[in-house]
């Protein structure tokens, strides 16, 4: 289907941008910075001939790490 994958190159942007999603801080300028990161990958796997499906999982986990690495850690409660 056409324009699946710019869904989650949107949402890649916004997250590597360092936008937090769980309490809706962040903004435009942060979005800014992470759109050439996520371009710059996507177009690099695609150049390196990376399928479509692979793309979207290495981009996913893109997202994901860039989401752990934005957390807050003063936060974080440790259960002992």
């Amino acid at each position: 289907m056409l324009g699946t994958d710019s869904r989650l190159n949107t949402l890649a942007a916004i997250v590597v941008g360092g936008a937090f999603l769980s309490c809706g801080m962040g903004g435009v300028h942060r979005t800014i910075l992470g759109v050439p990161i996520i371009a710059v990958l996507d177009n690099g796997l695609s150049l390196m001939g990376v399928n479509q499906d692979t793309r979207m999982v290495i981009e996913g986990a893109v997202v994901i790490g860039a989401g752990l690495v934005s957390q807050d850690r003063r936060k974080i409660r440790i259960v002992e």
